[in-house]
């Protein structure tokens, strides 16, 4: 039962499907190139892989990766800061509804 202290959320463990699919090559979610900032498209197979909303799946699929995939999205998130911002706080924040894409890349803009 919720109450004021914790908001209503609850924490649980996560499921073994949802583990085992954030270790897997299958992406979270199918960016439509369309939807993106074309400034923003090299992130487009790091938002497929690394895209979950679930901070706990997001973690777990990070943890998953190679070291040199793990670099190499700090470097392009670090190299693509403005435009992610620019499109994150653009007129897309105002939802609901948000489209898969900014829900994606709003999810990998938090991994670091």
């Amino acid at each position: 039962m919720p109450n004021s202290k914790n908001r209503g959320f609850q924490v649980g463990r996560p499921t073994s499907r949802a583990l085992q699919q954030a270790g897997s090559s299958e992406p979270p979610v199918m960016i439509d190139p369309g939807k993106v900032p074309v400034e923003l498209h090299e992130l487009i197979p790091f938002a497929e892989r690394f895209g979950f909303v679930d901070d706990v799946m997001r973690h777990a699929s990070l943890r998953a990766s190679d070291d040199g995939t793990r670099d190499g999205l700090k470097r392009l998130l670090r190299r693509h800061a403005d435009a992610l911002d620019a499109w994150l706080a653009g007129p897309e924040a105002e939802g609901p509804p948000w489209s898969p894409e900014y829900l994606a890349f709003s999810a990998l803009n938090q991994t670091y």
